[in-house]
């Protein structure tokens, strides 16, 4: 999904012919932005230097060994 994003973005910007349609780069956008919306947190992005947003803030992520787990103990 996010590779499709960047290939259309990629396209655009060195003005080459699209590779994936428009419709399907919009809805990897989509399906982006409802994960972000379903998953958010109120964790702001904050910037000591005035110009990089994020640099240096430790985040968590999440625990995928739980979803490999759960993934291997429902396999058909």
């Amino acid at each position: 999904m996010v590779s499709v994003i960047r290939a259309a973005l990629y396209h655009f910007t060195e003005g080459v012919n699209q590779t994936v349609a428009f419709e399907h780069t919009m809805h990897c956008l989509d399906s982006l932005r409802q994960e972000v919306m379903c998953h958010a947190d109120a964790e702001l992005l904050c910037s000591e230097d005035g110009k990089v947003w994020g640099d240096g803030q430790v985040r968590t992520c999440g625990d995928w060994e739980r979803v490999k787990v759960w993934t291997a103990e429902n396999r058909i």
